[in-house]
């Protein structure tokens, strides 16, 4: 019985099998001015449309065989198959699995990628193409096309490779690719990415070749060799994970290995450069599941030998590496009234990186440690408090070590008066300071310092607002009277009782004086609050010594104008001890119709009272855009103190949607590790072109460096 019940459940399970397989082949359905039958032959005329769970076909005429799932078409054929791939041809024949075709133009809609091919031969997921033109420009005259004698296309993986392939600018064959092969969808997938070519004059050809791993959606490897003819090898590389939707790890690493001659003609510390970058950021680690609750964590490590492996993994584009490395961790807490956060900074000055004295005497915070409590209600809504406790490790292996406590616990009161034109506040704060010292081997002792000081403050501000015809106009003005008791001060604390001793420079504590200060503060807007046209804003306070004595601190006036054709904004500050001004910054943004300018100029000034050093900079640009897809500019900075041109480029940029092409041609300072730490200047030409979707390359020319003494 046993054996007759397993035969029966076989024979059922073969017949289900046989139905569902009849089920999945391709069932059309046809729509058109005239149909005619005649046994399994359909015949459609005019206008036809055939459809079926994987495809949607228009042409003129259609000839289709159900029995044995064939159909011909004919004049102005349109093929879609499940609603991303369109050819277009005038004759087809399909044969479900196998089809083929005749003059067609094969489309791939994820990335605007057409094909147009002699033959096409289609069976099951695979497509077979012969004699073909590839581009994603106008089909007419594409700007760039690839022409190749044979190739494939794999729907399930989307892959298409070809072969004998000649790419053409116009008509004009440029570059001939024995085998070509790329990805026509748009997910992520394993293999090599656009390479960068460059040359330089002390460097030699410059080959950079990514290969990009994607094994899985949350994590991938990306291998960058690289190789500099005159100069010498390197290999970077990077990792990037995501262990969870809320967090993201990167891992770089590389290493470059330097030529004798290179090393010695440019005077380059080292021969070989190394290092290693981590960056971790998650949140909601131990808050996730609590109401009004969230926490974070970031890591940004930097572990290098010299900034030359900075500037070898950068991007031949753009050179922005900084002189000192700063690596950092924080992690915070936060509530609704509290907030706790934890921050590690170590820096290192990676253009003096091989003296170790340097770098045992910079001071890093190891750690900071801040808690914060914010505004709450203390009896009555309108009286409030809030706690501020900073903690600071600084920590150096040379050179005196300090660690400071400030406590800070201001109390709040606020009403209005004279039906709320007028708004007070009242704030009463008790600040505390504490420093322990370690001496660290030196020779000198200091004794810990503490500072205590209460501190009040009265603040009466108004907010006004007017209507006219064509503009309303807002206005703030207030001021604040703050008046600290006299501190109370113990053992060294500079410059408040031991201004003369260097060592206690790096942890200073500013003492706060009384002072009186008054702003206002005024903006104009059109009529329906849309559009903010003017904004002024101008600050001067009165410093009071312990006699009474006093003196006008700097006066602040900021200055915003907004138009439809750009803007301008200027930043004045006046020191009234020296009578000078000491800084201005000036920017304008100017923009009309396809032309744009904007200039920044920046200056302070020396003087006895201004804590600023001489400077004056300068940097403009220039552009516009013409033609629709061309855009061109020109920057430059100017250090008019120095009389030294800190950078000069210019920039084009066409953009074809098929193809673009960005052309950088510039003069810069660039940093690096020279045995006297100074800078090098170089003429740069960058060239990026890309031929969308297939890819592109980057190419870089470098006149020879010469050193910035």
């Amino acid at each position: 019985m046993r054996k007759i019940l397993i035969f029966l459940l076989c024979v059922l399970y073969s017949l289900y099998a046989q139905v569902q397989e009849k089920k999945e082949q391709e069932q059309f359905q046809v729509v058109a001015k005239n149909i005619e039958y005649e046994n399994d032959i359909v015949t459609a005329t005019g206008d036809v449309i055939m459809f079926s769970p994987t495809y949607y076909i228009t042409a003129q005429k259609a000839v289709y065989n159900k029995a044995k799932n064939q159909v011909s078409l004919y004049d102005n054929v349109n093929i879609m198959k499940d609603n991303k791939s369109l050819s277009i041809s005038n004759y087809s024949f399909m044969e479900f699995e196998v089809s083929s075709l005749s003059e067609i133009v094969f489309m791939l809609y994820e990335n605007n990628l057409w094909i147009e091919s002699a033959k096409v031969t289609s069976k099951g997921n695979d497509v077979y193409l012969e004699k073909s033109l590839m581009s994603s420009c106008d089909c007419n005259n594409p700007d760039w096309s690839i022409r190749f004698s044979s190739g494939s296309h794999s729907d399930e993986y989307s892959w298409l490779q070809t072969f004998n392939n000649r790419l053409y600018i116009r008509d004009v064959p440029i570059l001939y690719l024995p085998y070509f092969a790329f990805y026509t969808n748009t997910d992520r997938h394993s293999g090599l990415l656009m390479p960068t070519l460059g040359y330089s004059s002390t460097e030699g050809f410059i080959y950079m070749q990514p290969y990009y791993y994607a094994p899985a959606d949350n994590w991938d490897v990306e291998v960058v060799p690289q190789y500099r003819a005159k100069r010498g090898n390197g290999l970077y590389a990077y990792f990037r994970y995501a262990d969870s939707p809320d967090s993201m790890l990167d891992i770089s690493t590389g290493y470059f290995n330097e030529k004798e001659d290179y090393k010695v003609e440019n005077e380059l510390k080292n021969e070989d450069h190394y290092g290693i970058g981590v960056k971790y950021e998650r949140r909601n680690i131990f808050a996730l599941k609590q109401k009004d609750h969230e926490d974070g964590f970031y890591a940004d490590l930097d572990f290098l030998r010299d900034i030359e492996y900075k500037t070898l993994s950068d991007s031949l584009e753009e050179n922005k590496t900084p002189r000192k490395v700063e690596s950092k961790i924080n992690y915070y807490y936060k509530t609704n009234n509290d907030y706790l956060g934890t921050y590690l900074r170590y820096y290192r000055d990676v253009s003096d990186a091989v003296s170790d004295t340097t770098q045992k005497q910079t001071i890093q915070k190891l750690p900071t440690i801040q808690y914060h409590r914010f505004s709450t209600p203390l009896i009555a809504d309108n009286l409030l408090y809030s706690t501020d406790v900073n903690y600071t490790n600084y920590h150096r292996t040379l050179g005196l070590k300090a660690q400071q406590t400030t406590v800070s616990l201001p109390f709040f009161y606020g009403f209005s008066l004279f039906d709320d034109y007028l708004n007070v506040s009242l704030q009463e704060e008790i600040f505390f300071a504490n420093y322990d010292y370690d001496e660290n081997g030196l020779n000198k002792n200091f004794e810990d310092g503490q500072y205590l000081q209460l501190r009040h403050s009265v603040t009466a501000s108004t907010n006004l607002l007017k209507e006219y015809n064509s503009f309303l106009h807002t206005i703030n003005l207030g001021s604040t009277l703050y008046a600290p008791n006299s501190a109370r001060k113990k053992g060294d604390i500079y410059p408040l009782t031991n201004e003369d001793d260097v060592e206690l420079k790096p942890f200073p504590l500013s003492e706060t004086r009384k002072n009186l200060s008054f702003w206002l503060s005024q903006s104009f807007y059109d009529r329906d609050f849309a559009t903010l046209f003017l904004n002024h804003k101008v600050k001067q306070s009165v410093l009071y010594d312990s006699d009474g004595n006093s003196d006008l601190g700097n006066l602040e006036n900021d200055i915003y104008f907004y138009h439809q054709y750009g803007s301008i904004s200027s930043r004045l500050i006046y020191n009234h001890q020296d009578d000078k001004l000491i800084q201005s910054a000036t920017t304008l943004y100017l923009m009309y119709n396809d032309y744009f300018f904007r200039t920044l100029h920046y200056w302070t000034q020396n003087t006895p009272h201004s804590n600023k050093k001489d400077s004056e900079t300068i940097t403009y640009e220039a552009g516009l855009k013409f033609l629709k897809s061309y855009r061109f500019s020109y920057k430059q900075s100017y250090n008019i103190v120095d009389k030294l041109i800190n950078r000069k480029e210019y920039k084009l940029s066409i953009d074809k949607g098929c193809w673009f092409l960005h052309l950088r041609i510039a003069d810069e300072l660039v940093a690096s590790s020279t045995i006297n730490n100074t800078g090098r200047r170089q003429d740069v030409v960058y060239v990026m072109i890309e031929l969308r979707p297939i890819g592109g390359f980057d190419y870089e020319y470098k006149r020879k460096s010469e050193s910035n003494n």
